[in-house]
């Protein structure tokens, strides 16, 4: 995969930002988030979900992930729950972060295994830019909390400014 292309993009998105967002949430288990924070994450992931379903209709990447990032924003809404950062709802967040990963690990495991016709989609920079870019007010707002995904962000947009929102 030549570096600096689309597709090397959404494979560093895959590689980095996905794991990074389960990785901040796992340290935030114990005490789930505030319902600002809450709504920030929800934002971002729903502005990955925009970013997929703004592809055109009949896209192979959309149909590849579209449903599978949709249900990772649902289970991200589960896991913080309706009382937020209650920290009775522990076992509730702790079922929810297994249930994230798994459906991280499916996401992952399809964008890996379709590379080659990832390739033939002719997927644009705005694409990349737009699921990066879904994360910007979230790495203002709470880069400590958020460190893992604030650290992948930085590292992408730094290193590819064509690609960086």
């Amino acid at each position: 995969m030549k570096k600096g292309t689309p597709v090397w993009g959404l494979n560093r998105f895959r590689s980095t930002v996905l794991p990074a967002i389960i990785k901040d949430l796992e340290s935030r288990e114990d005490l789930g988030l505030l319902y600002i924070e809450c709504e920030l994450v929800r934002k971002s992931l729903k502005g990955v979900v925009d970013a997929i379903n703004e592809i055109s209709d009949g896209g192979f990447l959309k149909s590849l992930i579209y449903n599978e990032m949709s249900d990772f924003l649902k289970i991200y809404v589960e896991w913080n729950g309706p009382n937020n950062n209650d920290p009775g709802h522990k076992q509730l967040r702790i079922k929810s972060l297994n249930s994230l990963r798994k459906k991280k690990n499916a996401i992952i495991r399809k964008i890996r295994k379709n590379q080659n016709e990832l390739v033939n989609e002719k997927l644009d920079k705005i694409l990349i830019k737009n699921l990066y870019g879904s994360f910007g007010q979230l790495i203002i707002d709470e880069p400590e909390i958020f460190s893992n995904v604030t650290r992948a962000i930085k590292k992408f947009n730094t290193k590819n400014p064509a690609m960086s929102a």
